[in-house]
């Protein structure tokens, strides 16, 4: 299949089932595609993103809240040859460039933005959102989790 009709076709998809949510849901991005995976406990959601050869400097991580989506922004620089090195092709799957992922996160979350926490190690970018109790006071999360502030 041509890239101009599979490209045809994923739009197609991405507005019928717009709004759409659960685990099936469709995540608006712009360029490659890092795979997330998104868990939620009983005091937090976790949010973690593959994101091989992506500096942290060249991340950005943001909370959407009229959509209660997380947008991941980046860029991967194209890793170039020399001349030195110049050689012939048989295989290119890495992909380069730009990159914005927005993830929908559990519609019934009550989440508490201002605690959030992130960490960016070995390629993996993990994002953990402390939930609220009923009473809109934070869940106090217990445990290991030690996390840098990257937003």
């Amino acid at each position: 299949m041509p890239r101009r009709q599979m490209e045809e076709w994923a739009d197609f998809f991405i507005r019928e089932f717009e709004g759409v949510s659960g685990p099936f849901s469709v995540a608006r991005q712009i360029g490659w595609t890092p795979r997330v995976d998104v868990m939620e406990a009983a005091d937090f959601v976790l949010v973690r993103a593959e994101l091989a050869g992506v500096p942290a400097s060249a991340l950005q991580v943001h909370f959407r809240p009229g959509a209660h989506s997380l947008v991941i922004k980046g860029r991967r620089a194209e890793q170039l040859l020399s001349a030195e090195e110049a050689c012939e092709a048989h295989q290119l799957e890495v992909e380069y460039g730009q990159f914005s992922r927005e993830i929908e996160l559990p519609a019934d979350a009550a989440l508490d933005i201002s605690r959030a926490r992130t960490v960016f190690r070995q390629g993996m970018l993990h994002v953990v959102l402390p939930k609220l109790d009923e009473n809109g006071g934070a869940v106090v999360i217990e445990g290991t989790i030690r996390l840098e502030r990257l937003f």
